[in-house]
């Protein structure tokens, strides 16, 4: 093998591989980097992502470590760039047999362990496999709404990733879910992509096109080509679990996130529990901590009553997630305190919304109800 390619076209190339590389791993092939016909392939046996590169000479095929070549791609690189070098080619040969790869630069020579190419496990995609087009820039941003919300527990694997489920695009982790409706013209059969592959693909540039095969997926835009395997599971018909809720509220998003802010942060390391509670133009915000630690706040509202309890890192995630000036809250009881909860921005074009499932904590509704009163008399005094 035998390759000529620029140091800062190597590093980039390698930088835009490494989220699919593990620090550590039990099966060593999987920590190396595959260059054959012009790309350059890395995979962790559920991810394969590969990459295509303008080397000026590009014969051969072979697998070397990746972790020693990305460091030194990027210190030659930084090199280069330092002495305004405006020839920065390395060299890179390997000869069969070989247990090292040797990378020549103008700055000396280097040796970097080497495995057997044939050794390097592959994703296939089948040849039937069906192209579906999609609005990319669409996708991309539901994507980025719902990742936040997938879960991260092995126990119910299904729920760890986002699906496309028929033409909207939904995460859940049983507390909370996020939904972006209308996104794909497509109606998919609640296709889950895993966490791992989604972060992937937000790094990507948009796609235009989808390739379903049995319980995987490839894409493929501007040189770069991802093949990905699915959650073979089922995913939660959630909307059914989505509330029909005709009892709502509005309030300015940045004040109502501040104050949650604010009272998060005297609850220590433990959970925050935000108590709110709304009385038609004002929403008062308690909190309090197991050694008596806690606050009240007001802030401007309007809207129909309602009294609930949130965990507050959840409250902060869906406040930061649903973008826009104003936050629309809705409900289907204003005295149950137990009803699932819809959060809902005002971004223009965007059919999204989190719903958010409310805690119970002891005596804080209590002294929100009281904040209404004594916050507005401190004012007064």
């Amino acid at each position: 093998m035998k390759i000529e390619i620029a140091a800062s076209m190597l590093n980039a190339a390698l930088k835009t591989l490494r989220p699919v590389i593990e620090r550590c791993t039990t099966i060593p092939i999987l920590g190396s980097v595959k260059l054959a016909d012009g790309r350059l392939t890395v995979t962790d046996l559920d991810r394969e992502l590969s990459v295509s590169v303008a080397a000026l000479e590009f014969s051969g095929e072979g697998c070397l470590a990746f972790w020693p070549l990305f460091r030194l791609a990027g210190a030659l690189s930084r090199s280069f760039a330092e002495t305004l070098c405006n020839d920065d080619r390395l060299t890179i040969r390997m000869d069969q047999g070989e247990k090292f790869a040797v990378i020549a630069s103008r700055f000396g020579r280097y040796r970097i362990p080497v495995f057997p190419a044939s050794d390097f496990p592959h994703l296939s995609m089948p040849e039937d496999g069906q192209r579906i087009e999609v609005d990319g820039e669409a996708l991309k941003r539901a994507l980025a709404f719902a990742a936040p919300f997938a879960s991260r527990d092995e126990t119910r694997y299904y729920l760890n990733g986002v699906c496309l489920f028929g033409r909207a695009v939904v995460a859940t982790d049983g507390h909370r879910l996020a939904f972006t409706d209308n996104v794909n013209a497509h109606a998919f059969d609640n296709l889950i992509i895993p966490n791992a592959a989604v972060r992937v693909l937000l790094a990507m540039p948009p796609v235009d096109s989808l390739v379903l095969g049995h319980t995987r997926f490839s894409v493929e835009v501007a040189g770069l080509r991802l093949v990905a395997k699915t959650i073979d599971g089922a995913f939660p018909d959630v909307r059914r679990v989505i509330p029909q809720c005709e009892q709502t509220s509005r309030v300015e998003r940045a004040a109502l996130a501040g104050s949650v802010r604010r009272l998060s942060m005297l609850q220590g390391s433990g959970i925050p529990y935000i108590s709110m509670v709304l009385d038609g133009d004002r929403i008062a915000l308690a909190a309090s901590g197991l050694d008596g630690e806690g606050g009240e706040e007001l802030i401007e509202a309007s809207g129909d009553a309602f009294a609930a309890d949130f965990n507050g890192r959840y409250l902060a995630d869906v406040l930061r997630a649903i973008g826009g000036e104003s936050v629309t809250i809705a409900r289907t009881s204003s005295e149950d305190v137990s009803v699932p909860t819809i959060f809902r921005g005002d971004v223009d074009g965007e059919d999204r919304f989190v719903v958010l499932m409310p805690t119970r904590t002891k005596d804080t509704l209590a002294v929100a109800r009281a904040a209404l009163a004594t916050l507005d008399a401190r004012k007064a005094a």
